[in-house]
Formats: C-alpha cells, sequence, structure tokens
C-alpha cells in the first residue's frame, strides 16, 4: 500500500473510532470530549497548573517516543480550577512545561515539538445537584469555538474528515443543553445524526436508502423522481461530505447502484456526491415548506411506498386508501380524535389533497409491543389456533378479539421435523406463517382461520394409502421434492389474493397489528418478511436481513419452502432452518420498533404440541442416522431455542416471557396426516382444560392482557423545584381504547375495587387516571401496576421506564426536528 493511501486510511479509522462516545455528567469532561475527540485540540484537565503542565508534558513525551505526533502539533487547551492571575498564567504554565521537558534526552525534540498553549480558569464549573446555577456560565460556550477555530488549519492539513460548522454546533448544542438541564446525559452521535439528518430517529435511517431507491418501484412517469432531484444536483457544487457518508454510506450503496442503472444523470457521480445531494435536497424540504408543496404534485402518482410521502423522514407505518403512506408523527399530526383517544380520523390525504372517510386506531405513542409467537408444524397447526382461540375467550367479555390482543405477531414455518422415519412421512411446516398471515394481514375471524386451516391442509395432504405414501418418500429421494408445490401456491392464492404484505389492502379494519414471517436464503441467512418498514442490515444489530416479497402470498409460500419436501420458492427456503421458535428475531423487532427500546409488555409463544408416547422412528433405522436425526432435531427443537433464549432472564422479565405447549401422551403423528386433525383439536381443548400447568399459564396470561390494556400519557413537562431539588411531571393512565364507551364500561366494571400502584403507592382505580410523579433524578424509574379486585398485580404497557425515557418520546432533539407528540389537554 502507497504512504497516501496507508494514511489515509489510517486517518479513516482513526475517525471511525471516534463515534466510540459516552455520556458524560460533567460539563469539564464534556469539553475536553469534544475537544479532544472531534478536532486537534486537546483539552487538559487538573486542578491546578503544575497537575496540567504534568500531563501536557506525558503526553507530548508518549507522542514523541511513539513517534505519532508530526510536527503540525495540536493547540492545548488547560481547564484548572486554581485561580491564578491573567497575566501570569501563560509565562507561569510555561516555565512549568519547560522544567518538565528539560531533561538531555528533550533538547533536540524541543523546537520540533514545541506546543501552543491556552488557559482559561473555570471556577466551580463540576456538575453538583446542590449547585446546578453556576453551570449556566456564559463564558462556557464561546470558548470551545475558539478552540476549534484555531485548529481549523491543522484538521485540514491532516485530512480530518469533520468540518469545524459541525464541531461548532455539536458544542453549542451541548453547551445549550447543560444550562438547561444540568443532569442531562450527552449523546455525541445521535445530535449528529439529527444535525445532518434532522429530526430522524435511528431506527428511521433505512428510509434514506428507500427514499433514493424510490423509482425502483415506481410504475409511474420517472418525471417525479427527476423533478425531485435534478434541481438540487445542477444548482450546486457540491463538496463531499465525509462525515454524511460515515453515517449513511452503508445504508445507500445498493439503492445508488439501482437507481445509477436507470438514470444515466447520476451513473458516472460518486457516491457522497449523490448523497450529499440527496441530503440538500431533503434539508431545503424541511426549511421551506413551499417548496415541499410544490413537488407534492409529482409525488401524488406514487403510491404504495415504504417511506412517510407527508414527509421524506420515516417508515410509512399507516396506509390511506388513496394508496399515501404516512409515519407514526404524521398520522397523529393529520389527523383527527377525541380527547385522550386513540381512533384518528382522515378527512383527506394530507399528500395528495383527495377527500377521504378512513379512521384507524394508532397505537400510543408510549405503549410498549404484545408480541405472538407462531412456531408451525404442519397440520398440527391447528393446536396453535386452539390455543390462541381460548386466549382471547379470557378477555372476550372486555370486548377485546385477536386483533386487540397482539401488537407484533411473529410466525415462523418451523413445526419440528417429526416423522415416522420408516415411511418417510412428512409435512408442510408451515403453520405459524399462515396463521399470521391470515389473521395479522387477511384480517381473518379464529373461526374462518380455523376453517381455511383444515381446507388448506386438506388440498395439499391428501389422504394416501401406506403404501403410496413410501413410494413417495421414495421418489423424494431422486426428485427435488417430496410434495408438488402447486397446490400449496394455489391455496395460498385463493386465501390471500392480492392482499400486499404492508397490510394496506384491509383498509376498513382500525386496528394496527404489525406482521414478521420467517424465512431463509440459500445462503443459510434468515429473513423476516415485514409488514412494516425496516431500517438496514447494518442498523438492526442483527443478522435479520431487508425483505422485497411485496405480496403476502409470496411470503407465506417461501416460509413453506422445506427442504426435501418442496421445492425453493424464489431463492427462499423454509424459515425453521434459522429461526424455528422466532423468540430471537421478536426480540430483536421489538428493541428496534419500541419508542424507547423497552422490553416487550408480553410474548406469548405458541407451540404445535410435543408427544410423550415414543419416538416416531422406526427401528429399522440404521443406529448412525437416528444419532444424526437427533441431533438435528435438537439444533431446531422450538422448546430448546426458548430455554435458551429466556434462561437468563430475571424474574421480573421471565413474567412476560409464556411458552404455551401442550403435551400429548400418545406416539408422534404424521405432519402431513391432515385426518388426525380431529383428533388434535379435541386433546388440545382437553390439555388446555385439565393440565395444571397450562391452566396457570393461561390465567397469568390474563392478568397481562388485562395490565397491559391501560398505558402512559404525558400531561405536562418537566418541572424543576431549585429550593428543594425535586423534578415534578405529570402523568396520566388511560385504556388504549379510551374513545370506545363500550369496552371502557365493560373495563370499568370488571375492574371495580381494583388499585393502580404507582411506585408503590395504591390509588383507587378510575379512568382516565392522574397523578403527579415526584423525583430526585431523571434516571429514576415510574413502575405503574394494576392490582386486580382479586389480587392480582401486572404492569400497564411500555413499563418500567427512566423519566428521562418517557420525556424523551415529547421532546424536540434539534431546531430543524419534527413537532413532539403533543400533551394530553386536561
Amino acid at each position: 500500500m502507497s504512504p497516501e493511501k496507508n494514511q489515509l486510511a489510517q486517518t479513516t479509522l482513526r475517525e471511525k473510532m471516534r463515534f466510540s462516545l459516552h455520556n458524560e455528567v460533567s460539563a469539564e469532561k464534556f469539553l475536553q470530549k469534544v475537544c479532544h475527540t472531534f478536532s486537534d485540540v486537546i483539552c487538559i484537565c487538573g486542578d491546578t497548573l503544575d497537575d496540567a503542565a504534568k500531563e501536557v508534558a506525558a503526553w507530548v513525551e508518549n507522542c514523541v517516543i511513539h513517534e505519532s505526533i508530526s510536527t503540525l502539533c495540536p493547540f492545548l487547551v488547560i481547564i484548572a480550577k486554581e485561580n491564578v492571575e491573567d497575566q501570569d498564567i501563560l509565562a507561569s504554565l510555561e516555565s512549568k512545561y519547560a522544567g518538565y521537558l528539560s531533561s538531555p534526552g528533550w533538547k533536540e525534540h524541543s523546537e520540533s515539538y514545541k506546543v501552543e498553549c491556552l488557559y482559561r480558569c473555570f471556577n466551580n464549573i463540576v456538575v453538583e445537584e446542590q449547585n446546578a446555577e453556576n453551570l449556566a456560565d456564559p463564558e462556557l460556550s464561546k470558548l470551545p469555538l475558539r478552540y476549534l477555530e484555531m485548529s481549523l488549519q491543522n484538521r485540514r492539513a491532516r485530512r480530518h474528515l469533520w468540518n469545524l460548522k459541525t464541531l461548532i454546533t455539536l458544542v453549542e448544542k451541548g453547551s445549550h443543553l447543560f444550562a438547561l438541564d444540568p443532569f442531562a446525559k450527552l449523546n455525541f452521535v445521535q445530535w449528529l445524526r439529527e444535525d445532518i439528518w434532522p429530526g430522524v430517529a435511528i431506527r428511521s435511517s433505512c428510509i434514506l436508502s428507500e427514499w433514493i431507491a424510490m423509482r425502483s418501484n415506481l410504475h409511474a412517469d420517472p418525471k417525479a423522481f427527476l423533478d425531485f432531484i435534478v434541481p438540487a444536483i445542477a444548482k450546486e457544487d457540491f463538496m463531499p461530505d465525509e462525515l454524511f457518508s460515515e453515517l449513511y454510506q452503508t445504508l445507500c450503496q445498493d439503492a445508488l447502484i439501482k437507481v445509477s442503472s436507470r438514470f444515466g444523470l447520476v451513473a458516472g457521480m460518486s457516491s457522497i456526491t449523490f448523497l450529499v445531494s440527496i441530503k440538500k435536497c431533503m434539508q431545503s424540504l424541511a426549511d421551506s415548506p413551499e417548496q415541499h408543496l410544490s413537488i407534492q404534485n409529482g409525488w401524488r402518482s406514487v403510491t404504495a411506498q415504504r417511506f412517510c410521502q407527508a414527509c421524506p423522514w420515516d417508515g410509512a407505518f399507516h396506509m390511506l386508501p388513496c394508496g399515501h403512506g404516512l409515519c407514526e408523527w404524521c398520522a397523529w399530526r393529520s389527523s383527527q380524535r377525541h380527547r385522550l383517544g386513540t381512533m384518528c380520523q382522515w378527512h383527506e390525504c394530507p399528500v395528495c389533497g383527495v377527500s377521504l372517510a378512513f379512521q384507524k386506531r394508532l397505537r400510543p405513542p408510549h405503549a410498549g409491543y404484545r408480541v405472538g409467537l407462531y412456531d408451525g408444524g404442519g397440520v398440527l397447526g391447528i393446536v396453535e389456533l386452539i390455543i390462541l382461540k381460548e386466549i382471547v375467550k379470557t378477555v372476550r367479555h372486555l370486548g377485546l378479539e385477536h386483533e386487540r390482543v397482539f401488537d407484533l405477531e411473529v410466525g415462523t414455518s418451523t413445526g419440528n421435523p417429526t416423522h415416522d422415519f420408516c415411511n418417510l412421512t412428512h409435512a408442510d411446516r408451515a403453520a405459524g406463517s399462515i396463521i399470521v398471515a391470515a389473521h395479522g394481514l387477511k384480517r381473518m375471524s379464529l373461526s374462518e382461520c380455523i376453517q381455511e386451516f383444515v381446507t388448506t391442509a386438506q388440498a395439499i395432504f391428501p389422504p394416501l394409502s401406506t403404501l403410496t405414501s413410501f413410494f413417495n418418500g421414495l421418489k423424494s429421494l431422486f426428485t427435488d421434492s417430496k410434495h408438488s408445490s402447486a397446490p400449496l401456491i394455489t391455496q395460498l392464492s385463493r386465501i390471500f389474493e392480492s392482499t400486499p404484505l404492508n397490510g394496506a389492502a384491509v383498509p376498513t379494519c382500525t386496528e394496527t397489528t404489525r406482521v414478521a414471517i420467517t424465512a431463509t436464503t440459500m445462503q443459510n441467512e434468515t429473513v423476516l418478511f415485514r409488514s412494516y418498514p425496516c431500517r438496514n442490515q447494518g442498523e438492526h444489530g442483527s443478522t435479520l436481513q431487508i425483505d422485497r416479497v411485496n405480496l403476502a402470498w409470496k411470503a407465506v409460500a417461501a416460509s413453506c419452502a422445506a427442504p426435501y419436501f418442496f421445492k425453493p420458492f424464489d431463492g427462499y427456503l423454509d424459515g425453521g432452518l434459522g429461526a424455528n421458535n422466532p423468540v430471537d428475531a421478536a426480540r430483536a423487532e421489538v428493541a428496534y420498533l419500541a419508542p424507547m427500546g423497552q422490553m416487550p409488555d408480553y410474548v406469548v409463544s405458541l407451540g404445535a404440541g410435543s408427544f410423550s408416547g415414543g419416538d416416531a422412528i422406526g427401528h429399522c433405522v440404521p443406529g448412525y442416522l437416528r444419532h444424526m436425526y437427533g441431533c438435528f432435531r435438537h439444533q431446531i427443537d422450538p422448546e430448546a431455542i426458548w430455554s435458551k433464549a429466556t434462561r437468563d432472564f430475571c424474574q421480573a422479565l421471565k413474567e412476560r416471557f409464556i411458552r404455551i405447549n401442550p403435551n400429548f401422551l400418545r406416539k408422534e403423528v404424521a405432519l402431513d396426516d391432515a385426518t388426525v386433525i380431529p383428533e388434535v383439536k379435541n386433546m388440545t381443548e382437553e390439555q388446555l382444560r385439565e393440565d395444571p400447568m397450562l391452566v396457570t399459564k393461561m390465567r397469568s396470561l390474563q392478568t397481562l392482557l388485562i395490565s397491559c390494556s391501560f398505558c402512559l400519557t404525558l400531561a405536562s413537562g418537566l418541572s424543576y423545584d431549585q429550593v428543594t431539588g425535586v423534578f415534578t411531571v405529570r402523568c396520566g393512565v388511560i385504556l388504549r381504547w379510551q374513545d370506545d364507551n363500550v369496552i371502557r364500561e365493560r373495563f370499568l366494571k370488571y375492574l371495580k375495587g381494583s388499585f393502580f400502584l404507582v411506585n408503590g403507592v395504591r390509588y383507587k382505580f378510575q379512568l382516565p387516571f392522574f397523578f403527579d410523579v415526584k423525583v430526585m433524578s431523571k434516571d429514576e424509574s415510574l413502575h405503574v401496576m394494576l392490582e386486580t379486585n382479586d389480587g392480582r398485580c401486572g404492569s400497564i404497557s411500555g413499563l418500567p421506564l427512566r423519566i428521562s425515557e418517557i420525556l424523551a418520546v415529547h421532546a424536540s432533539k434539534s431546531s430543524t426536528a419534527k413537532r413532539p407528540y403533543p400533551f394530553e389537554d386536561l
């Protein structure tokens, strides 16, 4: 590697390492972190000048010994708490510094490594809760700017990637935040993201790649795309913005390739230049509403995209009948609702202005996620449907149906690969994905789901004699699959028709349930087919890939493609190969979707049953094959996966993760034998009635279903009493369906005599319920429990959370950020 390339590689590596930042609660540490981390200014902190001089000398000595400093030395900023007259500061420091560098080994380096020093005496600048007023020093925000300006030439000479404007903005934000809130924690990377891409949450960062590549899904005239992008590229001679590239280039490489293949205009453009063009164009929309309106006419023909078309920032979580999608914030902003209600109405589309008569229930901003998991199991999927039916029955008297029980449902084509190895009978294992898609996307009732499941199983797996089944198994050894995919595809096409994966084909359904279906690529990577937008794999923090399937039936078909039984579908295999029990995938999704990353309200894993009446493998099978089969079975066993995922949980978290999987005292059944469905159905109902362990789990789950029907809302911002040092915020507890009179009255009647426990203090149950929270620190947590009249307790949705995290949902984090969620009007 040439010296120039090696230097550039080292510089880039150093800049990437500067993302590893930590929160600081000291103004001294804040200045030191900014100066040292983001520029060539070295900030030295010490109690006295003598201490500072020692640290300066030690730093220079270390640099010389390791030859890690060039003749372009950095500037030093000394922060000390010792009171010294200004005219004596520099002379005193230089004399002390020279004394520490007077050894013989330093004489030859004395001229080359002369360091220009600055000094500022900060008195009482350390953050102390009892003396917070001292942080409002007006000089605090000015001095770092001088330090950064002085090092500008050094940074340019060393090819530093950070620009001065970004650093100044960073310091201004931090200084202002310290003056307003002395106990706030600092997040530099979050500030950088907000400054570069205004108002964008980390979870929405994949939307940029979708925004750039929207032409790849356009069926209309590409003029809408060109009219939007070309002016930004043609009018400005953009310089590369390396910081923007470092944050988002990895998200946009694939999108840039797609766009370049369609438009010669950008074919010869560097990725950095194109990304900066996009950034400038997006920022101009935020700064100029008139320009935003002027290009909306071109957007009106662009429908069913993954990004919000009322603003270019977030994912389209809610689809309007006209085909345009809205993010959570735009949905709240553009709709009308009753006080404390979550049922929102739209009379016109905020994108195209067409008249609408549309309503949808939005998820409350502070609510957590209620998750349902489905293992699958071929024809044994009927077990999961019966369990789900019994779960809904426990809360149906409160007006809750299955669409109001879960916020996120994850189905996998797993099912245990247990079969009569001798007869080579097996099954499709896509029960979980079919169930999730049927009532999560198609919005079928549970009765319809059960009927369609039986019909589909009988069509795909018609009754066969033992001899025919044996010969089919032998045939599969010499062909691609045991079963033909044609009946499966026919049935899935009949059930789901043209239902899109984003669920937009059911505008009449007011409830919002997000759906994810697992599959496996030919490279053995797990894929989640989602009904909601998701950021790029690199931002997701997991191995889950982003899907490109648009229709629900295709996602289910891909999840059905179990090796040996069906051919691969569109390059995908059975999801059970990588996520036989999707608990790990669900935890990653909740961490991504939850507003503040809180733990889920509850996770209910439904199994397809286990058998304790003997192995299904014939004794004629050689021992080594039986051993191989046992190892493979253990690796993808849903029970083993569940145990591994939950074994390190604390007790409070274990209570939120419930596994319901009946055990049948009989030999295992063939998973492609549709004739056993009536028998399995009866056995499941019997187990749910008589098994004490299942009865206890169902009762615990009922408590969670009821308590998590309530969520938190904010009625005011945070106030601080400087005399007592107490923070106060007014909160409230509301029902998720507060504006539904029928459901509200049923809850009031059922919970008469119950209580709310707020951080251990008991309050009589009422709806809505408002209360004041007083804490000494914003890092304290808020716990709100529902105690029923029979003594059972459960946390309300989305809690516990720190006060700072609760407030963050309503906080406007930058000058160009979107407006926060409104406080409830009392």
